[in-house]
């Protein structure tokens, strides 16, 4: 059995979650028999932020077995917005690394920050 990854985020161009995107298949693999899915259309504005990410996000458990979680992540999104795709992608896996210490190290995390521009 394959596990979905969680949800993508995309935010307006005030932070605004215009768009929770659920998970329609498995990550990008070889599977030899798999027909991929397409999702549904996203209809992208100037100034929109689009986050995709892996379950390492989410699911990183902190020292007292509390995971970080979705607010989290979209808390740390919409702080650094305004910041370039780089700078977006290190505040939020250092967020995570700061939430797992001492505890654990997390899990494998992917991240793609899209910054739609005119």
């Amino acid at each position: 059995m394959v596990v979905l990854n969680p949800a993508g985020i995309l935010l307006g161009a005030k932070g605004e979650v215009r768009m929770m995107l659920e998970s329609v298949d498995p990550p990008i693999m070889l599977l030899p028999d798999h027909e991929f899915q397409s999702s549904q259309e996203i209809p992208f504005e100037t100034g929109d932020l689009l986050v995709l990410i892996s379950d390492g996000f989410v699911e990183a458990y902190g020292a007292a077995r509390s995971l970080f979680g979705l607010p989290r992540v979209v808390d740390v999104i919409r702080r650094h917005q305004q910041e370039p795709p780089r700078a977006i992608v290190e505040a939020l896996c250092q967020a995570v690394l700061e939430h797992c210490a001492p505890a654990s190290h997390p899990d494998d995390v992917t991240i793609v920050v899209v910054k739609v521009t005119n």
